[in-house]
């Protein structure tokens, strides 16, 4: 008597058609039967929904890739002593002439800027998009299922701030310093409301001097924002003196005091969610104004071409927390979202040939999400989530699966005749070495041929 090939041919073809149905759903094959892998797979495709519900919800990047929790911060208050009000004073302190002097330094280009507010809530918001990375002088944010990067090159774009060259102020440093011994005789430290109350009581000789006070109040109440009680570098005071300020790239330092700010200050652990930016956040804002043109006129109004481009922007709204999170919680497509890139231009004039360049990806989709919604391209795909498998890998076991199968479908055939064999022999057979080498396909014909066990002796599972 011997045993149905034909059905143990379909058999094993059948545990080839389980395992890859199997290897599709889950990173390695599991001891399990076909019909366990099967409700397995079901387990899998029930929980999908709600692994999507839930990246949904978040709307930002996955909470892993933040690097700020938005559940504890979510109600922050913040304040800046960044504001408009520096430039207006200025303005109404100094003379024409004097105004004339100060717009032809380093500084000057900024009193043509239009009237602000720091928009608290929309940097809070940005900051609570902050992604991990590892630069200390960029800031990542993810809206829409973008990634969109702040450092010096979009910095330098935005603000028209000299932000290449040497950043060490000894070299500027001197034995005695006119400026010093005239002004601020008898001080053992400057504080910078020592210098906001020089420039308003107009404490200065001569013009010169006049635009000279002027820079280092606009410096320090205006770029390097911070506590009044700050001690102001003797270092300010020997490159004014030496007529050597305008030469220092003030951006480096304005951009570094900036940026430490706003990485740091969104973790706050003060009790009541409150903390103060310093530096020159507004910049940071128009940063994403460019960046975003979806903003304009709903929160900002952008109005002609001037280089740099913060002088094209103005904004009287504060705005509220809830209606800024809602906007940037649209997708892509709707902020319109689009990298910092500066033109030819602004290349010559803001003298950026050294940055431009050296940061690559400004903005980058998640490629293994662009084919789909771009709302939660920071959350892991649901559906790789689950598999957890290539289609490399799968076409890889696949293949070897085929090149397995012959051998096996040999060896089952030759040891199905063989125990044929013996037991046509009778008894005395049956206790041989040969014959008791062939127990397994003594279980009878309906568990020979099961597929379930076909499967293990092709998998060795």
């Amino acid at each position: 008597m011997f045993f149905p090939f034909s059905v143990l041919y379909f058999s094993v073809f059948s545990s080839i058609m389980v395992h890859t149905r199997f290897s599709s759903a889950s990173a390695t094959p599991s001891p399990a039967s076909a019909s366990s892998s099967r409700v397995k797979t079901r387990s899998m495709k029930m929980k999908k929904p709600k692994l999507a519900k839930k990246s949904k919800k978040l709307k930002l990047t996955s909470t892993d890739d933040c690097a700020v929790s938005l559940d504890k911060h979510k109600g922050a208050k913040i304040s800046t002593l960044n504001k408009f009000d520096p430039i207006t004073d200025m303005r109404a302190l100094l003379s024409e002439s004097q105004l004339a002097d100060f717009s032809q330094s380093c500084f000057g280009h900024l009193m043509n800027l239009p009237n602000f507010k720091i928009q608290h809530q929309l940097i809070h918001n940005l900051l609570l998009r902050q992604l991990k990375q590892p630069n200390n002088h960029e800031i990542w944010i993810g809206v829409g299922g973008v990634k969109l990067k702040f450092g010096i090159e979009e910095f330098a774009v935005i603000s028209g701030l000299k932000c290449v060259g040497n950043s060490d102020k000894m070299r500027f440093a001197k034995p005695t310093n006119n400026f010093l011994s005239t002004y601020y005789s008898g001080y053992n430290i400057i504080c910078k409301s020592a210098v906001k109350s020089s420039f308003f009581l107009k404490e200065w000789e001569n013009d010169k001097d006049a635009v000279k006070m002027a820079k280092l109040f606009f410096l320090h109440h205006f770029l390097l924002t911070s506590s009044t009680d700050t001690h102001v570098p003797k270092g300010d005071f020997d490159m004014l003196d030496g007529d050597k300020f305008d030469e220092f790239p003030w951006g480096k330092k304005v951009f570094r005091m900036t940026v430490e700010s706003l990485k740091n200050s969104g973790k706050t652990t003060s009790k009541d969610n409150y903390y103060r930016l310093t530096g020159f956040p507004y910049v940071f804002q128009v940063w994403f104004y460019e960046s975003c043109p979806y903003l304009n006129g709903k929160y900002c109004e952008h109005n002609g071409s001037s280089i740099p481009r913060m002088l094209n922007w103005t904004t009287d709204y504060s705005g509220r927390f809830d209606e800024f999170y809602t906007t940037l919680s649209l997708d892509s497509v709707q902020l319109q979202l689009k990298k910092i890139t500066p033109t030819a231009k602004e290349i010559n004039e803001l003298d950026l040939g050294s940055l431009v360049g050296k940061s690559k990806n400004v903005i980058i989709r998640n490629k293994e999400t662009s084919q789909h919604d771009s709302d939660d391209d920071f959350v892991e795909p649901v559906g790789r989530a689950v598999k957890g498998v290539s289609s490399v890998e799968v076409v890889s076991r696949s293949a070897i699966s085929l090149s397995m199968i012959f051998k096996i479908l040999k060896n089952v055939s030759y040891d199905a005749r063989t125990l044929s064999r013996f037991r046509a022999e009778g008894p005395e057979a049956e206790t041989s070495a040969e014959y008791i080498n062939l127990q397994p396909l003594a279980l009878g014909a309906h568990n020979i041929y099961h597929p379930g066990n076909v499967h293990s002796a092709i998998w060795g599972t």
